[in-house]
């Protein structure tokens, strides 16, 4: 399970919501901001995944130093953060996105050759994983239309040799309605807020999450 902790632990503060999860068996966290990596990193909690690509150098830098895993979703960005890692003599760990539809950001899956790309342009960069989105995952038709294009670009990764790391595509909503969809890891946020415990009701220990 990725906790994640957006807009500041939705209100709580990321870091005391990242410790309460923590307590309770979740050990991987996701942010959108840099303040709230930051937070996580100020009380020691890692890994840290930033769910927003950024091609900014200054924010890129202090990012590294914390050790936080990037993402990936334009060239834009698999260049600046290769940049960087290579003037600090490190490669940089990050996960690909793909948008399948939620329209933020990410590589459309008619761009996957440009996803597999970066994997053999880009010497600073080591990629740990791929995910997607759902923007409506309480639409069973829209969602399924979404897993299998984002199934479709793992497909052709792994076909031109690209290890593909953690896949994970699961937000709260999703986690709920489609266990068939989980793959190696699911992102929950309003699923685990504001419920002490929450994780053993919710059964994730049963579900073998934590």
């Amino acid at each position: 399970v990725w906790g994640v902790v957006k807009g500041n632990g939705y209100g709580l503060g990321a870091g005391a919501f990242a410790q309460l999860l923590a307590a309770y068996g979740i050990n991987h966290f996701a942010v959108t901001a840099l303040a709230e990596a930051r937070a996580l990193y100020g009380v020691g909690l890692s890994p840290i995944l930033m769910l927003r690509g950024t091609n900014d150098e200054a924010e890129l830098d202090e990012l590294m130093d914390m050790e936080v895993i990037c993402t990936i979703g334009s060239w834009a960005d698999a260049q600046a953060i290769d940049r960087v890692a290579a003037r600090r003599g490190a490669v940089a760990k990050a996960h690909l996105k793909i948008d399948t539809g939620m329209g933020r950001y990410g590589f459309l899956p008619e761009e996957a050759d440009r996803a597999a790309a970066v994997y053999a342009t880009f010497p600073h960069i080591a990629v740990t994983g791929v995910y997607t989105h759902f923007h409506t995952a309480g639409n069973r038709q829209v969602t399924q239309q979404q897993y299998a294009a984002f199934q479709q670009v793992l497909t052709y990764l792994r076909a031109q040799g690209c290890e593909t790391g953690m896949v994970h595509c699961c937000n709260s909503l999703a986690f709920w309605h489609y266990p068939q969809m989980h793959c190696d890891a699911v992102r929950l946020g309003s699923a685990l807020l504001g419920r002490v415990g929450y994780a053993q009701q919710a059964g994730l220990t049963r579900l073998g999450y934590v």
